[in-house]
């Protein structure tokens, strides 16, 4: 066999190990079917993606960005990106949100939740099979797709804190969010 060939053959092993990977991750949030697969997600259920695949740490990214904010009414629309090697985009879908000091709270804290209360309102949802699809299909096409899966020592960034301090947007800093959406001042 060729070096070629060898190398080719673990990276399509090593894209199948993700797949799997993925498909845990989301069984472990509540896909227990097959056709849970193809359900609606709540576009924030996985920006802890990176803290529970820490594998993936450096391959992929959810990024919430302030859609609309109305600081009369209390309220905002978030749309929810998912980036796979830092310039491949898919959109996730958009969330809503009635209290703008509960948003800001959870922001600081660096995890959106689901609202306790309730239906949690979003819409232009995707679902679980098309972010797998996705995500194995831009690591399999790039070589910098290959994942190192030796074992690690645990998560690269600490839990709680699943947005990178130093990109331009809502990430970790509520203050920059709220300024730059013509918000709440800062």
């Amino acid at each position: 066999m060729e070096s070629y060939d060898i190398d080719k053959f673990k990276h399509v092993s090593n894209n199948e190990v993700v797949r799997r990977l993925l498909i845990k991750y989301f069984m472990d949030k509540g896909c227990t079917t097959s056709g849970s697969f193809d359900r609606q997600m709540y576009p924030a259920m996985i920006q802890d993606i990176s803290q529970v695949i820490p594998v993936l740490s450096n391959k992929v990214e959810v990024v919430p960005y302030a859609g609309e904010v109305d600081p009369a009414l209390g309220r905002a629309v978030l749309g929810w990106n998912l980036f796979v090697l830092g310039n491949n985009r898919m959109f996730l879908g958009e969330t809503y949100h009635n209290n703008l000091h509960d948003l800001a709270r959870q922001i600081r804290g660096g995890n959106i939740r689901m609202p306790d209360r309730g239906f949690p309102n979003a819409r232009r949802q995707t679902t679980p099979k098309r972010v797998i699809s996705f995500i194995t299909r831009i690591l399999h096409d790039h070589e910098a797709g290959y994942v190192d899966l030796s074992p690690t020592t645990g998560p690269i960034k600490p839990v709680g804190e699943p947005y990178g301090v130093n990109r331009q947007s809502m990430l970790g800093m509520p203050q920059q969010f709220y300024t730059r959406s013509g918000g709440l001042g800062g």
